[in-house]
This record gives structure tokens, sequence and C-alpha cells, in this order.
């Protein structure tokens, strides 16, 4: 797999936005038409967090946009991409360098992000599940993230808590994914008429650092000029870890139901 990432890099790099969108609406309506299990999934994550209204079929256009546009982005000098990305939602980028700790879902190609991050001058690491993802698929993550500064640690490294810890003392931002289990334990959020558990670590850190939470995602956009948006809600620091959960869900699943189709999570792992 990391070969063929390797490869398509080259290959994609040649292509035209507009010859992306043309081969992703091809790809993706056959996905689609094809019953792919991932459709129900796909479709029950929405529901489950209150999304009406949004196309499935568009939802899988846009899974294989993100996977083309991934891959052609690791060719593409940040400052290019900096210049065909929308901020929405955060004006002042420059404030993120300092006590600040992003957290997103599974959005869009938040992949790509360390890209546009690494263009604004921000030092950044993150967290990357191995166990279920296999050796393969972790340094395909580590060849996207890292290819622009972003340090990533293992989520299973019994050392990666403390490390996290240290890289934010020195200044760099975490990004991390809201259901990533850094300190195995979990707290209580609603989500509708559900209680359900996420991982405490993210409010942990985020409260012991004393960071201004902000959620996020970087999604597609519909304008001539730009491609791409990123959306970043500024939360401030929390005072309490039971209720910064709270208001970083409900944060998140406010972004994703306004983008839902470009939301391509199978499972909401939380629920687990």
């Amino acid at each position: 797999m990391y070969f063929y990432f390797r490869f398509m890099a080259s290959v994609i790099s040649m292509f035209s936005f507009t010859a992306i969108d043309v081969l992703s609406e091809i790809i993706g309506s056959i996905i689609y038409v094809s019953g792919n299990w991932r459709i129900r999934a796909i479709d029950g994550n929405l529901r489950a967090i209150g999304a009406r209204n949004y196309s499935l079929r568009k939802i899988f256009v846009n899974m294989t946009k993100n996977h083309f546009e991934l891959i052609k982005l690791y060719r593409m000098k940040p400052q290019k991409l900096k210049e065909i990305t929308k901020l929405e939602g955060y004006k002042n980028i420059e404030s993120l360098k300092n006590n600040s700790f992003i957290m997103t879902g599974h959005c869009g190609n938040w992949d790509a992000a360390p890209n546009y991050i690494y263009a604004e001058g921000i030092k950044s690491c993150t967290i990357a599940e191995y166990k279920n993802v296999n050796k393969e698929m972790y340094r395909v993550l580590d060849m996207f993230r890292g290819a622009h500064g972003m340090i990533i640690y293992p989520l299973e490294d019994a050392a990666t808590p403390l490390k996290f810890r240290d890289r934010i003392k020195e200044g760099y931002t975490p990004f991390i994914l809201i259901d990533r289990d850094i300190t195995k334990t979990g707290i209580s959020v609603k989500i509708r008429d559900k209680t359900l558990r996420i991982p405490k670590g993210p409010f942990f850190f985020a409260k012991k650092t004393s960071s201004r939470m902000v959620t996020g995602g970087f999604f597609r956009c519909d304008s001539r000029r730009y491609r791409f948006k990123i959306i970043l809600n500024d939360l401030g620091v929390i005072d309490e870890i039971e209720s910064g959960a709270q208001k970083a869900i409900d944060s998140l699943f406010e972004i994703i139901r306004n983008e839902c189709e470009q939301w391509y999570a199978f499972d909401l792992n939380w629920e687990k």
C-alpha cells in the first residue's frame, strides 16, 4: 500500500483538480450503486447526530475526491495550498502557535491539513492508531502527515502521553481525533437521546496545559477561488473536563451537520 501511494503521488500530481472532479464523479458513483457496506454505516452515523438532507451518492463522490486530493497535495508546495484554502470561523491563525489544542473527527480530508498548518509556520504533533491500522497503513499516515513536519506518536505506546505533553510544552500545537484514547479512560457526553462515553485524554491534556480548545475540520469549498476551507471553532480554556468534553462534542457535530456530505466515518468509535 505504501508503494501504491508513493507511485500515485507522482502520477496524480500531474492531474488538475478539474480532472480529479470528473474522475471522482465516475468512481464515486460506481461505488455508491455497488451497494457498498459503507453506505448504510455512514448513513447511520449521520442520522445518529441529527444530520438531514444529504446525498449519499455525493458523499462517495467526495470520498473519492478526498483520496485523490490527498495524494495530489503530497507534492504540492505548502504555499500553494495556503493560496487555495479559505479559513472560516477563526481569523487569527497565528494564535494557534501557542497553547491551543485542536480536536477534530474523521472529517473531510483532515490528513491534508498538516500541509496548510506547515505553511502557516505552526509546529504540530498528533497521535495515530497503530494496532488496528497495521504497520503498512501507519507508514502511509506517517508519509502524508510527517512530510510537512507533523510529529506522529503511536496511540498504543505507553510513553506517548509523556512525549505528547513535552511537545506541547515546547510550543507544538496538537491535532487529535476526538476518539483517540490517550489516557485509556472515558468520559460521558450526551448526543441527542444517548449517553455515550468518549475518550477523556484530549480534554485532560487541554485542561492540564491550560490550552484553548479548538474544534475543526478540513473541507472542500465550493468557490472559484478556493478549493478547500478550514473551519475552526474556538471554545476557549475549559474549567471542567466534563463540561469541556460536552462543549467540544456539540461543536464538532455541529460542524459535521453543516458539512455532512464530506463526512466519511464508517462507525462512531466512541459508541464501542
